[in-house]
This record gives C-alpha cells, structure tokens and sequence, in this order.
C-alpha cells in the first residue's frame, strides 16, 4: 500500500489495494481500483491518458483477486468497470489492453436491448460478469504492467 493516491493515475485514484500482485497473471501488474463513478468509455480514457488501462481478467484467481480488492476498498462485492467490450462487433469482447478475452466468470452476456457492450465485475448476487450499457457510471478498476 502506497499512501492514499495511486502511482499512475495522479489525483483521481482514492487508494492503491496492491502493488505488483504476481499472482494476477505471469507477468506481475499494479491493479488498484478507482472510486470516481464515470461510464466506462471516459473511465478507459483517464486510465490510458495516465498510463494503465482498465483491468482485464484471465482467470477465476484473477477474478477472484480482483474482487478481493473491491471489497477491500468499498466493504462490499461493488459493480465496477473492467476493460471488456464488444461495442466494435456485437459477440466478439475485445479487452482495452489488447489482450486475448479467454476467460468470462459465470452468467452470460445478454445484450439487452441490443445495446450492451461493455464489461462490469460483481453482476447480482451471484458476483458475476456481465454486459452492461456503456454509459453507467461505475467505479472502475485500473492495471498496469511495470
């Protein structure tokens, strides 16, 4: 824990939950999660004009781990914006860092409406990822490689 401010996003994150959490994939990533609510196209601007991206997810742990710091931060499973989107084509979900979408943790994406294209953590009671419209306003979480 650095402090009450993140490495890489100035002022506008609350709290860094984890520094270099090499259990979160193969290479080791700060992921900390931001308490402003934004829909998530402005949260992924602010996250890569500061340096990180939104978080993607590769695993149950990751997922899993992820959680952990949300109910670190805010003592409760939270809805918050991760980096996955389909809005470019409907079915194909792309993450905001370029990496491979190989791991979706339960449920299923609905497309309500036809108008459902990014990703949040923590849909329901039973925690899981979800489509959501794009223009909610979620807290989101950030991940930077070193």
């Amino acid at each position: 824990m650095h402090g009450d401010r993140c490495p890489f996003c100035d002022s506008l994150c609350m709290r860094q939950v984890t520094n270099m959490c090499p259990t979160l994939s193969s290479s080791p990533r700060t992921i900390w999660v931001q308490f402003n609510f934004w829909h998530q196209s402005l949260a992924l601007m602010v996250a890569v004009s500061m340096g990180p991206n939104l978080a993607s997810v590769h695993s149950a742990d990751e997922y899993h781990e992820i959680q952990k710091m949300i109910v670190t931060v805010t003592h409760m499973y939270r809805e918050a914006w991760l980096g996955g989107s389909d809005a470019p084509q409907e079915g194909i979900w792309l993450w905001s860092d370029g990496t491979l979408f190989n791991y979706q943790h339960c449920g299923g994406f609905n497309n309500y409406q036809g108008q459902q294209h990014c990703l949040q953590i923590n849909y329901r009671a039973d925690n899981c990822s979800d489509d959501v419209w794009c223009t909610v306003e979620l807290p989101f979480v950030c991940a930077k490689k070193p």
